[in-house]
């Protein structure tokens, strides 16, 4: 009576902001019914006095320091936010787990994280190289990933309501980064390499820059392709060389950024590098220094994409 006629049981009138809805007896059914399960049925992870929170970081490897600064500042932020009260009085536990060598070891780590200690929701994991293994886990579960790290959103259709993406993959930052080149006068009409390691991302990513750099009138980037670890960095400086293009995009890892810079310093050669942010690690600070100026990365700050 309330739902369909705006009637309280004693058959008063209810106030006229309270909405009427036209509906199915059964409909009218399942939502009584559900109504009365509120407040007793409790999602994992959340009861009177806590919520589990979790994540995923790598804690050995190449990318073991950053994960540690993933796991400071998120502990730092909830720590914060328990001092406050957390939220509606209840404290948030954060529990981490580390993302290994194999898409699939993540996947076991993760698939555990939830059965054990049936987390409402997960945030800030780094499931970079893992997305095709840890996506459809989260859908399967129901349970929520906000600010995953990755460099290869899964953003088309079907779209995944489980997974919320806050931050820009290798694509996007790709094309922030010819958009910026666009913005310099002085690279206009310059010569565009794109370096990259032979794999289906990579070639998504080359995809994404040239289409760019048309529709910012660029000239058309010439593409450079090596086997993924193998860079001869000194044969390809000197193939390079030869056209001389004054942007190199380069999608390679940090050591392999590095070495190109070297080789090309031997050749006293120093073209504007472009890279996206995961690609360059602490030690692409030792570059020469006849680079100063010449390098280039993106960053991601307030939803916005720049270098």
């Amino acid at each position: 009576m309330a739902i369909t006629r705006g009637l309280d049981p004693g058959g008063n009138k209810l106030q006229n902001v309270m909405p009427r809805y036209q509906m199915s007896e059964q409909d009218l059914a399942d939502l009584v019914a559900y109504l009365k399960r509120l407040g007793k049925d409790r999602d994992p992870g959340i009861n009177e006095t806590k919520i589990v929170i979790g994540s995923a970081v790598p804690v050995t490897g190449p990318l073991a320091e950053m994960g540690q600064a993933i796991k400071a500042v998120t502990t730092a932020f909830f720590t914060e936010l328990n001092s406050q009260g957390g939220i509606y009085n209840r404290r948030v536990e954060v529990k981490f787990v580390d993302t290994l060598d194999t898409p699939a070891g993540t996947r076991g780590n993760i698939e555990r994280l939830l059965k054990d200690d049936q987390v409402f929701a997960m945030t800030g994991a780094f499931i970079a190289g893992a997305e095709k293994e840890i996506v459809p886990l989260l859908a399967e579960q129901s349970v929520p990933l906000i600010g995953p790290f990755t460099l290869y959103p899964q953003t088309s259709l079907p779209l995944n309501r489980e997974v919320f993406y806050l931050f820009s993959g290798l694509e996007d930052q790709s094309r922030a980064m010819v958009d910026f080149a666009a913005g310099r006068p002085e690279l206009r009409k310059a010569r565009i390499a794109v370096l990259y390691p032979r794999t289906e991302a990579s070639a998504n990513t080359l995809t994404a820059i040239k289409a760019e750099a048309e529709k910012q009138r660029l000239t058309t980037p010439q593409a450079y392709e090596y086997e993924p670890g193998r860079l001869d960095a000194a044969g390809i400086v000197k193939q390079l060389k030869q056209s001389s293009p004054e942007v190199v995009f380069f999608l390679g890892g940090p050591e392999e950024v590095l070495s190109f810079m070297q080789e090309a310093e031997k050749l006293d050669w120093f073209p504007t590098i472009f890279l996206p942010s995961a690609n360059a690690g602490a030690g692409i600070f030792s570059a020469p220094a006849r680079f100063d100026g010449k390098l280039f990365f993106h960053f991601h700050v307030a939803n916005r994409s720049g270098c």
